[in-house]
């Protein structure tokens, strides 16, 4: 079997539909359950960056900060948010 080779048409819309108000409410609501897995100290930010929109959650507080280096808490987060 080949290897395929797949390049995104920028011109296609692709750069519309990943800034679109329905992609912000997807991404969104998995950073807020992300953000709901982590307890007190942290904060979700999002906004349009480069061609997409972003959204990040990370450690508001020096305390979730270190706890989140110990416990691994936006990692468990992370994965208990996929599914």
């Amino acid at each position: 079997m080949g290897k395929v080779k797949f390049v995104l048409d920028r011109g296609g819309g692709i750069v519309e539909l990943l800034k679109s108000p329905e992609m912000k409410a997807v991404i969104d609501e998995k950073a807020a359950a992300v953000l709901g897995g982590c307890g007190e100290g942290y904060e979700m930010d999002g906004g349009i960056s480069g061609d997409r929109y972003k959204a990040s959650v990370s450690a508001a507080t020096a305390h979730a900060y270190y706890s989140n280096r110990k416990h691994k808490t936006l990692q468990k987060a992370l994965g208990g948010a996929r599914g």
